[in-house]
Parts: C-alpha cells; sequence; structure tokens
C-alpha cells in the first residue's frame, strides 16, 4: 500500500517516531505531507535551537539538567548534534566542594540508572566492577558508585548514549588513568569491530572529535584515545591537543604497541594481508597539537588509516615517554597517504633531532598541495642541534625532496644561507615545482627584505609571497581553542 494511501492521523504517528530529519525530508515530499507535519516541524525547530549545541562552560549542572530532558522526551537526544566538555564545565553536582566517598549528592540517581540499564552499549558495566584509578581506591568502583556521589562522567556516558545524531564532540582529557568515558568509548569501537554485533551503537553519525589535555595536566593523555576513535566508521577529523607517550598504560616505550592494537581490536597480520583496508579508519584529517607521541604509537595510528587527506603534527616537549619523529611519521604517510594527502602541516617550535631517519622526501605523494614544516625538517644536515636551519651546511637542493604537485610552501624562520637554498628552489620553478604559487615564512631577515626575492624573482616565477595570519590557522586547532588569532 502506498503511503500516502494511509489515514493521516496514521502517517502522523509514524513520522512521530522518526528522526528529525527524515521528518524533515518526508514533509518535502508534497504539499500534502508538510501541511500534516506543519506543527510536528515546529516542534523539532524548537527542540533543535535549544538542544543542539551544549557547551557545558561554567553551565552549572547542564548536563544532568539536558540528561533528565532527554530521558523524560526522547525527541531531545533526537537533536543534540554538538557537545563540549571543556575543564571549566560543572565537574560534580556539589557546587563547591567534592563530596567524600561516605557522602550521597541529592542526584536522581535511580533515573539514570534505570534509563542506563535499557541501554544496551551501558547495561553491562552499570554495576559491573571498574578498575578504574578514581580517587577512591577502596570502593569496588562502578557506573552507579560514580553518578550516586555526583561525578559527572557516568552522566556524560549516558547522555552520549542517547544522543544518536551526535556530529560533533569537544572535550578535556586527564593525564591520569582510564575513567568512566574512556571506558565508555573503548567498549564502543570495540562493538564496531565486531562483525557479528547487532546493537544499535552511539557515534553513527559522529564525524568530528576535538580532545584536549586538562590545564592541571602536564604530561600528555594516552594515545589509546585516538586508537579507540579511530574505529568509529563516521569519523571524518580528529584533533588532539597534549597527547603524548606510548599505546602502553605504563608508558614503557619498550613495551610492544602490537599487543595493545591485537589485544584490544583483535588485529592479525594475516588478516591485514589477506585485505590491505582490513579495519583502517575513513578518517580524512589527523592533528596533532602540542603533542609529543612515541614514534611507534605514531605509525601505528598513521598505518590505521585508509585515505588521510591532511596531517599535523606541532610538537610540545611534555613529560612523557615519546619522541618528536616528524621524519618516521613522513615515512609512514608516503607508505599509507602518498595517493591521499594533501595538505601536510610539521610545526617545531624548538629545536628538535630526529634519530629515527635522516630525510623526509615527499616526493611520492600525487597530491600533496600544502607544505608547512621548520627548515630542517625535509633533510638532516648535522646543524639540527645549534638551530632550526641550514646555517654552515651545503646547499641542498629541495626539489630533490617536495612532489611536483606541491602549490603553497610555507617554511619557518630561517638563515641567510636558507634562503640562498630557497633561491636556487624558486629558479628551478618550471621544471621541479610547476604548480607552485604561494610562498610564505613565519618571519623573514633584515637582508631578504631589502633585496629583490619578493618583490622581482617569486613575480617572474608567478609565485605569490603571503605572511601567515588568521587565515594560516588549522580549522581544528579552533574548534579546541576558539580564542586563538595567531599559529
Amino acid at each position: 500500500m502506498d503511503f500516502m494511501g494511509f489515514p493521516p492521523e496514521l502517517r502522523l504517528s509514524i513520522a512521530e517516531v522518526m528522526d528529525p530529519r527524515d521528518c524533515y525530508h518526508l514533509a518535502r515530499t508534497c504539499r500534502n505531507n508538510h501541511g500534516l507535519l506543519r506543527s510536528l516541524l515546529a516542534t523539532h525547530e524548537s527542540l533543535h535551537r535549544r538542544y543542539s549545541t551544549l557547551d557545558a562552560n561554567n553551565a552549572g549542572r547542564l548536563i544532568w539538567e539536558v540528561t533528565k530532558d532527554a530521558i523524560e522526551n526522547p525527541k531531545i537526544a533526537r537533536h543534540i548534534k554538538d557537545i563540549s566538555l571543556p575543564g571549566t564545565r560543572q565537574k560534580n553536582w556539589h557546587i563547591r566542594s567534592e563530596p567524600r566517598p561516605s557522602s550521597r549528592a541529592v542526584v536522581p540517581v535511580d533515573l539514570y540508572v534505570n534509563t542506563a540499564k535499557q541501554i544496551p552499549i551501558l547495561r553491562d558495566v552499570v554495576d559491573e566492577f571498574c578498575d578504574l584509578d578514581a580517587s577512591f581506591h577502596d570502593w569496588d568502583w562502578t557506573w552507579t558508585a560514580s553518578a550516586e556521589i555526583g561525578w559527572d562522567l557516568s552522566i556524560v556516558t549516558l547522555l552520549l548514549a542517547m544522543a544518536m545524531n551526535l556530529e560533533t564532540l569537544r572535550f578535556e582529557v586527564s593525564s591520569g588513568s582510564p575513567d568512566e568515558l574512556e571506558d565508555f568509548v573503548r567498549r564502543i569501537s570495540l562493538a564496531y569491530q565486531d562483525p557479528d554485533n547487532s546493537l544499535s551503537l552511539p557515534f553513527q553519525h559522529l564525524t568530528t572529535v576535538a580532545m584536549t589535555l586538562t590545564d592541571s595536566s602536564r604530561t600528555g593523555f594516552s594515545p589509546r584515545w585516538t586508537v579507540c576513535f579511530l574505529r568509529i566508521p563516521t569519523l571524518r577529523r580528529l584533533a588532539c591537543w597534549g597527547m603524548g607517550g606510548t599505546l602502553d598504560q605504563y608508558d614503557d616505550p619498550t613495551s610492544a604497541d602490537d599487543d595493545f592494537i591485537r589485544n584490544t581490536f583483535h588485529f592479525s597480520e594475516e588478516q591485514a594481508k589477506q585485505s590491505p583496508d582490513y579495519r583502517r579508519s575513513e578518517v580524512e584529517e589527523l592533528c596533532f597539537f602540542n603533542s609529543y607521541v612515541h614514534h611507534a604509537t605514531m605509525q601505528h595510528i598513521i598505518s590505521s588509516t585508509k585515505a588521510l587527506k591532511r596531517f599535523t603534527y606541532d610538537s610540545y616537549v611534555i613529560n612523557r615517554n615519546g619522541d618528536f619523529a616528524p621524519r618516521a611519521a613522513a615515512l609512514e604517510l608516503v607508505k599509507y597517504a602518498a595517493d591521499s594527502l594533501e595538505e601536510l602541516v610539521i610545526v617545531c617550535d624548538h629545536y628538535f633531532y630526529d634519530h629515527f631517519s635522516s630525510q623526509a622526501s615527499l616526493r611520492e605523494f600525487k597530491k600533496l598541495k600544502k607544505l608547512r614544516c621548520p627548515w630542517n625538517f625535509l633533510v638532516d644536515t648535522g646543524k639540527e642541534q645549534h638551530g632550526c636551519g641550514f646555517v654552515g651546511a651545503p646547499l641542498v637542493d629541495l626539489a630533490k625532496f617536495l612532489p611536483p604537485s606541491l602549490e603553497v610552501l610555507h617554511f619557518g624562520q630561517g638563515d641567510e644561507d636558507d634562503y640562498d637554498t630557497l633561491e636556487y628552489l624558486v629558479m628551478q620553478k618550471e621544471t621541479a615545482l610547476p604548480n607552485l604559487k604561494k610562498i610564505c615564512f613565519d618571519e623573514l631577515p633584515p637582508s631578504l627584505r631589502e633585496d629583490d626575492f619578493i618583490e622581482r624573482l617569486l613575480p617572474e616565477k608567478g609565485i605569490e609571497y603571503f605572511q601567515c595570519d588568521e587565515s594560516c590557522i588549522n580549522p581544528l586547532r579552533k574548534l579546541l581553542y576558539p580564542e586563538i588569532v595567531i599559529i
């Protein structure tokens, strides 16, 4: 029977249980349906305006209140698209002080617990013992225990489980032991990897995740978060601020990261050989700001992607076992993203020495259009320990390391000898870099401003010089810290 043949009351009842987007599409099919659904569309519009974006920044008990609203009116959860959980949020039901284990917050715990028991991904953890270092070591720590004393993370997981249309998630991560949220994310990623799983899982529309280190911690959060989120099928953009160390829980760089991958995601080399794209992520952009990751861990992260388009690695010295090895990362990108990578950004605000690789040839990238990197990224001239340039080094032919597809070249601050190298590169533009259109420097030396490099040579070669400004800021960096105005 044709849908329009159903009585109006039945069509309206069907529309009321539909996803808001499907309801909107149904209303657009004809005037009859639009008129029938007019009141329902107005309700959806009202809920969308109020609940589509949730920012817990100094918002009191917003998480508890919205979760309660969503339990009482399931339509609300369908409209939640963007959730931000900064460190400035209220993390405990109690406003002024955190409760001791013996106290109980006046929290509608039964409402939350009973709802969680009805959600498959949470059902098993509500009363299950969790081996979490959650400040109260003498407790048999459970999801319910966390909710009872007023902590917000258990309520956060409940809200995330109900927000089936969530697209963007930002949150602050501590460098401590796993918590309820990390356990929740890990369970979801495992469920997505199970071919026999038939559960209706959260994160079905999640495309963007941004994680940042807590202000009180300077040791970096574990890359385990990244590995778990990369198993979400719909994820396309992932940004981390302050990630460091290895996949090993105790940050032992000698431990096998492979064990974590295999034990967590049942990965085997035989399965990888049979299918090169076996369970590889569809993520298109990875950004690691102020991060210092062990090179073997970075290798695993890059190798788990299928067709990466944009990669950013910004180092920051954090107290964690790690190695800022951008050349080694570039070699992995050549292996796994040679046919897809369009933008590569390597930022080093201090001197580095990449002892895993002496050069980073990018010639094999077929679509690389934008490159930003320090002068000493492409090749080790033996002078890295003295600075970020090629001071006193022989003239280097950079064209040997750059792909012909390159359109934008952005170099860090260099020295006089460096610009001689760059001038030599520009002179070869027609044969080496025929598509090069723009060049940028973090800072020009006075001598270069006085000569005719910018005013004559670049225009002569059809190259535009541009200065680094707000347009250079990666949008994912703004997603983490919207107030940033410079890199």
